[in-house]
């Protein structure tokens, strides 16, 4: 058995050994809880509060974004510049008001990026009213990756996993390091602390993947897709179908033969998006299908889907949101995924209990 056969099956088996509760015969094994940005509906994204609150409620794996600083920390931010949405910054009478411009942490050392709170979101912002339920912190920097490494080494957090994503904006090249330096970067990381066998590493980009699997076969890797990313979709034409335009017609057969390759590179886990999209063509796209999941499960890949519920996925008006999360977690579920990434695993876990599964465990604290 080669090294991505190996995790593949060590995936498959955690999703048949945690089960709880089984009773629900439809669903016979418990599906992977991902607290997306650690838990972003409920907390500031991406931040050593969010991760201790998810760990607190019951995940099975916690959910990051990657970027590097000027003096090359690997730090934990969605965005690879600063977001006035949720950035703040002391003025000169040392009052907290949210930046203005948005600034490229590969510009910033680690040391100037602390001056920086992303601990509340700016109320008159999209992002604001997307997450009515997040609480507003005071004191919140972008933590280094090593610290959330050294938050998941505590005794009761020993089985939670780490999920990180090594981010590359395809069409902002400047604002990010080369994505398969970064790769090198986290993998000697994870080394020094000893935390390849916890981590998955995913991407959208497929020279990083491949850079993490020629220096670490050994480590689980998640391929990333998105059709309703521009940007992705020439990525994905570019390296997947450089003789054939991806249109609405052929996008599902595109995506198939995709899985099969991703299998025979050794990908260790598919993570697309789950829903629809009108970027392709004039209609309505499916970015998942039953067929695909089927498809991948007989490639011995799991499928991990995102990200229920997400803010930018529905419009405002839909707020609040909990009988969107109802509906799409019962879809994918009907498709068979293995797991899903969720803003908010409060509610997911009541809808997976509500169906019979088996639910992460809630860590015990008092070994902390």
């Amino acid at each position: 058995m080669n090294p991505s056969q190996s995790i593949r099956k060590r995936y498959q088996n955690l999703c048949l050994n945690q089960a709880d509760n089984d009773s629900v015969t439809a669903y016979p094994h418990r599906k992977q809880v991902y607290a997306h940005k650690g838990s972003a509906g409920l907390m500031p994204e991406n931040t050593l509060p969010a991760y201790e609150a998810s760990l607190k409620l019951g995940v099975d794996v916690l959910d990051a974004d990657l970027s590097v600083t000027k003096d090359r920390v690997i730090v934990i931010s969605h965005n690879q510049a600063l977001n006035p949405d949720i950035t703040r910054q002391k003025n000169s009478a040392g009052q907290l008001k949210y930046i203005t411009d948005s600034v490229p942490i590969k510009d910033l050392t680690y040391a100037e990026l602390q001056n920086y709170d992303v601990g509340s979101t700016n109320p008159n912002t999209t992002y604001a009213k997307s997450f009515p339920a997040q609480r507003q912190l005071d004191g919140v920097p972008i933590p280094k990756l090593a610290d959330a490494i050294a938050l998941l080494q505590q005794p009761p957090y020993q089985n939670v996993r780490f999920n990180v994503e090594i981010k590359y904006d395809i069409g902002s090249p400047n604002d990010t390091f080369p994505p398969d330096e970064v790769a090198v970067l986290l993998l000697q990381e994870l080394e020094k602390y000893n935390f390849l066998e916890r981590v998955e590493i995913q991407s959208f980009i497929w020279t990083a993947l491949k850079e993490v699997g020629k220096l670490s076969p050994q480590v689980t890797r998640g391929f990333l897709s998105d059709p309703g990313n521009s940007s992705w979709l020439s990525y994905f034409e570019e390296n997947f179908s450089p003789n054939q335009k991806v249109t609405l017609d052929n996008y599902a057969d595109l995506m198939i033969s995709t899985i099969q390759s991703l299998e025979s590179e050794g990908i260790s886990i598919w993570e697309p998006y789950y829903g629809s999209y009108n970027y392709i063509g004039t209609s309505i796209t499916p970015a998942l299908t039953k067929e695909m999941v089927d498809l991948a499960h007989a490639c011995g890949l799991p499928v991990v889907c995102w990200t229920l519920f997400d803010y930018d996925t529905v419009p405002a008006a839909y707020y609040p949101y909990i009988e969107d999360l109802s509906r799409s977690t019962q879809f994918v579920l009907d498709l068979g995924v293995d797991g899903f990434l969720t803003n908010r695993p409060d509610i997911a876990r009541g809808i997976l209990a509500a169906y019979g599964y088996g639910l992460p465990s809630i860590c015990d604290l008092s070994r902390r």
